[in-house]
C-alpha cells in the first residue's frame, strides 16, 4: 500500500511537472513572438538566434555574422511584418503546445534558429545557409503531413542531440532541393546507412524513433519495390517505441536502465505525440503493402484522441489518429476472414450466406465511422487530414471487390470505391493547385493515389462504366491521377514514374472496353490486392508469360505479341511482390539489357 502511495504522489509529481514546464514554454513563446512583433524584420532574428542554438567558440564555428548572408534568411526576413507578425499571436496564444504554435503560419518559421555550424556526413559537407534551406523546405512542406517534430528547434539541435534524426530531416528535403540535384542520390545510400547503424545499437531513444518513421514515410527509392523497407521500418520504429516505454509516458522510468539518471525528466507531450505517428505510419506502411496489421493501438491511443486530459494530442496528429485508428479496425476484420471465404462460398440462387451479411454490416459500420467522424468534426479538418479521410475511404472500400457474386450489393459496394477514388484524386488535384502536395507525398498517399488510379481504369474497362454518370469525368479524373504520380516521382527511375507509364499504356492497350463486370483475381494482400491485380493484368495483356521449366518453343513464341513498340516497359518484373511462387519469374521479352537504371540497379536523379 505504502509503495501504491509511493507511486500516485510519483505521479502527481510528475503531471505538476509537465504542467509548469507547458506553461512555461507558452511564455517563452509569447514573448518571442512578442519580440518579432516589436523589433521586426533582420534584427529581430539576429537578436534571438543565439539564445537557442549552442554558445560555441573557437575556429571550429561559422559565427552568426555569417549568417547575415543566408539567402534564405533574406528571402523571407522581408515577410516580418507587424501586420503578419501580430496576425499569428491569437493562434498561439490559443494552442495547446509551442509546437502547434509554431505550425499555424509560415511566419513562424522565422523564430527557427539558423545554423551555426556547417555539418558533414562521410565526405560530403553542408554549408549552415544549404542547411536552413533544407530545414525550411522539410518543415514547410514534408511537415504538415504529420507534423510531430519540433519546428521550433535550431538545426544544431538537432544534429547534437540526434545526428540520425537530423540527416533524415535533411534527406527527405533533399528530394525537392533545386539548388543540388545531385544530393539527394548522394544522401539515398549515406543516410540510410547511418539509420541502419542506430538502429542496430541496443539503446535506442526517441529520436531514433522519429528519425526511423521519417525515412518510412519518405522512402529513399529503390531500383527494385522488393527491395522497399518501409513496412520493416515503421515496424522496427512500433518496437523501438515500446521498448523505451513510449506507450507508458508517465512510466518510462520502468523502461530505462537502472542507472539513467533521468528517470524523471520526462515530456509527455513529445512521447505521446511520436507513439501516435508511429501508429499512423506502421498501419498506414502496411495496409498500401497487403500486410496483417501490426500496429497495437493500445489505450494510450484511446487517451490521446480524448479531450480533456494530459494524453491530448494537437488536432494536427489527433484527426489523422482517428482515422487510421477505423483502417486498423478494418484491416483487422478482413484479415480474420480468408481471402476466398466470400467468393469460395456460394449460396443458393437468390439467398445470402451468413458469411457475406455479418461482412456487409462489417462494412456498413466502418463507412458510418468515417462518415461520422467526417461530419463531427468537418469545420476543424485540414486538407492533409482530408486527404488521409479519402484515403481511408478508398482502403476500406476496396474490399468491396473482394465479393464476386453478381449482387447488387457488389455493385453498389464497387460504385462506392469508383467514388472514393475520385474524390481522392479531386481533393489532391485541389490541394495541389494552392501548395503543389503532390511533390512532397509520403509513400502512404502515393500508394492510395495508385490504388484510386488503379481502381478508376478497372470500373471504366468493365461493364459498370455505362452506369457512370459522366464518364468523362471519370478520365478526366484517371488523368489528373496519372499527372500526380509523375508530379510525386523524385527518381527517372522509382516506383512513381513506372506505375505512371504502365498505367497510360494499359489505357490504351485495347479499342474495346471488357463487357463484363470488373474482377479481382488476385485476393491474398487485402487492400494492396487491387494493385497487385492491376499488375498482373498488365503483363497478361502486353504478353508476359512464366518461364518454361525446359525453355520456350519456337512456334509459342511466334503467338506471343510483340514488345518491340515497348522498349521502356518494366525490368523490374517485382514491380509489386505477388504471393504466386509462379508469378515470380515472368518473362517480359524485352532484351537483357536493362532499361531503366544501371546494370548495378542504380536510380538516376531527374
Amino acid at each position: 500500500m505504502h509503495t501504491f502511495g509511493n507511486q500516485l504522489q510519483q505521479r502527481s509529481w510528475i503531471y505538476e511537472n509537465e504542467q509548469s514546464r507547458k506553461i512555461s514554454e507558452l511564455e517563452k513563446q509569447v514573448q518571442l513572438l512578442a519580440t518579432v512583433v516589436n523589433t521586426r524584420g533582420q534584427s529581430a532574428i539576429s537578436s534571438f538566434s543565439p539564445s537557442f542554438g549552442p554558445q560555441i567558440s573557437g575556429n571550429s564555428v561559422e559565427t552568426s555574422s555569417n549568417t547575415a548572408n543566408n539567402s534564405w534568411q533574406r528571402s523571407q526576413s522581408s515577410q516580418v511584418e507587424g501586420v503578419h507578425a501580430h496576425a499569428t499571436l491569437p493562434a498561439a496564444l490559443s494552442s495547446t503546445s509551442a509546437h502547434a504554435a509554431a505550425i499555424t503560419s509560415p511566419d513562424l518559421a522565422l523564430i527557427r534558429p539558423l545554423a551555426i555550424i556547417p555539418w558533414q556526413i562521410e565526405t560530403l559537407q553542408l554549408k549552415t545557409d544549404q542547411i536552413d534551406h533544407l530545414f525550411e523546405i522539410f518543415f514547410e512542406n514534408h511537415d504538415p503531413f504529420l507534423p510531430f517534430l519540433d519546428p521550433l528547434r535550431s538545426p544544431d539541435h538537432y544534429d547534437k542531440s540526434c545526428p540520425s534524426l537530423f540527416w533524415a530531416i535533411i534527406g527527405v528535403a533533399s528530394r525537392r532541393y533545386q539548388d543540388d540535384t545531385t544530393l539527394f542520390t548522394i544522401l539515398s545510400e549515406w543516410v540510410m546507412k547511418l539509420i541502419w547503424t542506430e538502429i542496430s545499437k541496443c539503446l535506442h531513444k526517441i529520436s531514433t524513433v522519429q528519425a526511423i518513421l521519417l525515412v518510412a514515410l519518405w522512402p529513399f527509392p529503390t531500383a527494385k519495390s522488393t527491395n522497399d523497407t518501409s513496412v520493416t521500418l515503421s515496424s522496427i520504429a512500433i518496437t523501438s517505441a515500446m521498448n523505451i516505454g513510449l506507450h507508458r509516458p508517465l512510466n518510462t522510468q520502468d523502461f530505462k536502465p537502472i542507472t539513467s539518471n533521468n528517470a524523471n525528466e520526462v515530456d509527455v507531450s513529445m512521447l505521446t505525440r511520436t507513439w501516435a505517428v508511429a501508429n499512423i505510419v506502421c498501419q498506414s506502411s502496411g495496409a498500401v503493402a497487403g500486410h496483417l496489421p501490426n500496429a497495437p493501438f493500445d489505450w494510450m491511443v484511446d487517451r490521446s484522441c480524448e479531450l480533456g486530459n494530459i494524453y491530448t494530442l494537437p488536432d494536427s496528429i489527433r484527426f489523422k489518429l482517428m482515422i487510421q485508428r477505423i483502417c486498423h479496425r478494418v484491416t483487422q476484420a478482413m484479415s480474420t476472414i480468408s481471402y476466398d471465404s466470400i467468393t469460395a462460398q456460394s449460396p443458393p440462387p437468390g439467398e445470402v450466406s451468413s458469411l457475406m451479411i455479418s461482412w456487409q454490416n462489417d462494412m456498413a459500420h466502418f463507412e458510418s465511422e468515417l462518415n461520422s467522424l467526417e461530419q463531427e468534426h468537418r469545420l476543424h479538418l485540414s486538407e492533409m487530414d482530408y486527404l488521409y479521410l479519402g484515403a481511408a475511404r478508398i482502403h476500406l472500400h476496396s474490399f468491396y471487390f473482394f465479393d464476386s457474386s453478381s449482387s447488387e450489393s457488389r455493385k453498389s459496394g464497387i460504385m462506392k470505391a469508383y467514388d472514393s477514388a475520385v474524390n481522392f484524386v479531386s481533393v489532391l488535384a485541389s490541394t495541389s493547385t494552392s501548395s503543389e502536395t503532390t511533390l512532397y507525398l509520403p509513400y502512404y498517399h502515393f500508394r492510395c493515389l495508385l490504388t484510386a488510379a488503379c481502381i478508376i481504369i478497372k470500373v471504366l474497362k468493365s461493364s459498370y462504366a455505362q452506369d457512370l454518370a459522366s464518364k468523362e469525368n471519370a478520365r478526366r479524373a484517371f488523368n489528373d491521377s496519372i499527372l500526380a504520380l509523375k508530379r510525386s516521382s523524385v527518381s527517372n527511375n522509382d516506383t512513381a514514374r513506372k506505375a505512371s507509364l504502365m498505367l497510360s499504356r494499359f489505357w490504351h492497350s485495347s479499342s474495346q472496353a471488357n463487357q463484363s463486370p470488373p474482377v479481382l483475381t488476385i485476393q491474398s494482400r487485402f487492400g494492396a490486392s487491387i494493385t497487385q491485380d492491376f499488375i498482373h493484368a498488365w503483363r497478361k495483356e502486353f504478353g508476359a508469360i512464366p518461364h518454361a521449366k525446359h525453355g520456350h518453343s519456337t512456334a509459342a513464341k511466334a503467338q506471343e505479341p510483340s514488345l518491340t513498340h515497348y522498349t521502356e516497359s518494366f525490368q523490374d518484373e517485382m514491380l509489386f511482390h505477388l504471393d504466386s511462387p509462379d508469378e515470380r519469374a515472368w518473362d517480359m521479352g524485352i532484351g537483357e539489357v536493362p532499361v531503366f537504371g544501371s546494370s548495378q540497379g542504380k536510380l538516376m536523379p531527374q
